[in-house]
Order: C-alpha cells, then sequence, then structure tokens
C-alpha cells in the first residue's frame, strides 16, 4: 500500500453496515460527516467487523477475513496491534449499547441492552488480556549418515512420526512467535 495505512476508511465497518448485492459483500452506512473520524488506519477499520465476527462466535470468519486483509495488504506490522485495536472496538460498542440501555423506557430493553453491554466489555477485556508463558519444544531429528541409506535402527512408524512432529511443532512455533495464534484470539473464538 504505496499511501500507507492511515487513510480515510468507512469509518464504522461492522456487520450490520455489510449486506450481500448481487451475491458480493457491500459495505454502506460510511462516515461522511467528518475526515478526521474516517481518517484512520486501515486495520482499525477492519478490526470492528473482525470483533463484531468474533463477538457473534463466528471466530472462523474472523480469520479469513484478516488472512484476506493481509495477503491483500503484506501488512504482518499491524499484528501486534490488532488486540488493541479489537480490544478498543468492543469497548466502543460496549459503551453505545449502554448508552442505548439507559435510552430505553421498557425495562425488559435496558435489561437486553445492558448484558449486551456487559458482553462487549468482556470481550474487550478479554482481548487485551496477557497469554500466559508457553513452553515450546522442539523435536530435532538427525539425518541418516547418507540419504540412500535409511535409519534403519528404529521402527518406520517412529521416524515418521517423528517427523510430523517435527513439522508440526515448527508450523505452531512460527504461528506463535508471529502472534497469529494467540490465546486471547482463542478464548474470543470459544467465546460462550
Amino acid at each position: 500500500m504505496p499511501q500507507g495505512f492511515v487513510r480515510r476508511c468507512h469509518g464504522d465497518l461492522h456487520l450490520r453496515n455489510v449486506c450481500l448485492l448481487d451475491g458480493r459483500p457491500t459495505l454502506f452506512d460510511c462516515i461522511e460527516f467528518s475526515n478526521q473520524v474516517a481518517c484512520i488506519d486501515v486495520l482499525y477499520d477492519l478490526a470492528f467487523l473482525l470483533m463484531d465476527l468474533l463477538h457473534r462466535e463466528l471466530g472462523v470468519h474472523a480469520h479469513v477475513v484478516y488472512n484476506e486483509y493481509v495477503t491483500a495488504t503484506g501488512d504482518l506490522d499491524g499484528l501486534a496491534l490488532l488486540p488493541l485495536f479489537l480490544s478498543e472496538r468492543a469497548a466502543v460498542r460496549a459503551r453505545t449499547s449502554a448508552t442505548a440501555a439507559r435510552l430505553q423506557s421498557d425495562p425488559a430493553d435496558q435489561a437486553a441492552l445492558g448484558e449486551v453491554a456487559r458482553e462487549y466489555l468482556d470481550l474487550a477485556l478479554s482481548l487485551i488480556e496477557p497469554a500466559p508463558a508457553q513452553l515450546v519444544a522442539s523435536v530435532v531429528s538427525v539425518a541418516p549418515a547418507s540419504p540412500r541409506s535409511p535409519d534403519t535402527s528404529r521402527p518406520r512408524s517412529a521416524r515418521r512420526r517423528e517427523r510430523s512432529c517435527s513439522a508440526a511443532t515448527s508450523c505452531v512455533s512460527r504461528c506463535s512467535a508471529s502472534g497469529c495464534w494467540t490465546d486471547s484470539t482463542r478464548r474470543a473464538t470459544r467465546r460462550g
């Protein structure tokens, strides 16, 4: 993205402002009244949609949307900001829901919106909760002296398990190191 990541965006990108038009997701109701409000980090704008998907327990969809964003932009540096952006968007939704609850005349509507506000606040807090320290172990396999002479001192199934375990550990280590699989993201996708 040659113009950087801060630019005029939708500004209010959540699921209620997305519709299917001719089978394609179409955004509407963007912020038009203020360039100051709508000129934000692209990932902060996207975080509203991602948070909304997480709140509705659509974590797989949130991951697909985020992966498409990274594929299109190459913005891996924004990953470190994502928990903060998600949490802030959930806090905004908690505030607007609490405000809407206070404006209701029907006690049942007040209670329902108050509960929604609490859910969003819980989500906001969980998204910035530090992940516990984890120990990542890796299996190091030693290649045989010659590629033509396989290591026959161990059964073939043991050698196959070792290669699979080593590959899986490497993948998990890479994802954990990049932050794409954080505990807070897992928690948010398993809310309920």
